[in-house]
């Protein structure tokens, strides 16, 4: 019977990390996808407003397509200056998002779930927490390590990999002369998954020496 509950432990402990490896990275995601100063001040480091006449229309547009991801239009917007194609597109990529913030949310009950499950008997609750931190910390490190390679190596083809996956047909290409590539050229998504990967290893790291020390502090008492 203690053999079984054992290996219960290990399984749940196991979901525990995976989900929260995920989950950094996820929620790092969502924290700039929808920081407007911070999207706005990348145009600028790209010279993008360069690319218009009207200097205040990069500003203009990009505060559209936020408002249009964050309301519940389910229709096509009408971004200004963009096409049907490139309006459609955006209603495409809000659908993305949508289904990673649903995801996003069902790890989050799932992790809850199975951390309640964890600590049932309420023994070593802080102990058992600084093991998850410690130990999803650690292989998101690993992880971070190879998807910083893939950001300096291959980053065009993991773009390219990315929209195949989950837009259909070839709706995400676009003319170098479009106004939504003029908008965001391919350095801007660069950046941001470079962001999004300097934040979530900055997280891991910090989950790796808290459930460091919080491990060694028990063990030391």
């Amino acid at each position: 019977m203690k053999k079984k509950k054992g290996k219960k432990d290990v399984i749940i402990f196991s979901l525990l990390i995976i989900t929260t490896i995920v989950l950094i990275p996820l929620i790092n995601f969502n924290l700039i996808i929808y920081n407007r100063d911070l999207l706005k001040n990348e145009l600028d480091k790209l010279n993008v407003y360069e690319n218009f006449e009207d200097k205040t229309y990069p500003s203009r547009a990009l505060g559209e397509i936020l408002d249009y991801f964050t309301n519940e239009n389910a229709g096509n917007p009408e971004i200004e200056g963009f096409n049907e194609r490139e309006n459609s597109h955006m209603r495409d990529v809000k659908l993305l998002i949508n289904r990673i913030i649903f995801f996003e949310f069902c790890l989050i009950f799932l992790w809850i779930i199975l951390f309640l499950i964890f600590i049932l008997d309420k023994k070593n609750i802080i102990y058992k927490l600084s093991r998850i931190l410690f130990y999803s910390g650690g292989s998101l490190i690993i992880l971070i390590l190879f998807f910083i390679i893939v950001s300096i190596f291959a980053f065009n083809y993991s773009f390219i990999i990315f929209h195949k996956l989950f837009f259909t047909g070839e709706t995400w290409l676009f003319p170098v002369d479009s106004t939504i590539i003029e908008l965001f050229p391919a350095q801007f998504f660069q950046n941001m998954f470079i962001k999004i990967i300097i934040n979530t290893g900055l997280s891991a790291v910090l989950f790796f020496i808290a459930g460091f020390i919080i491990m060694r502090v028990r063990k030391n008492n």
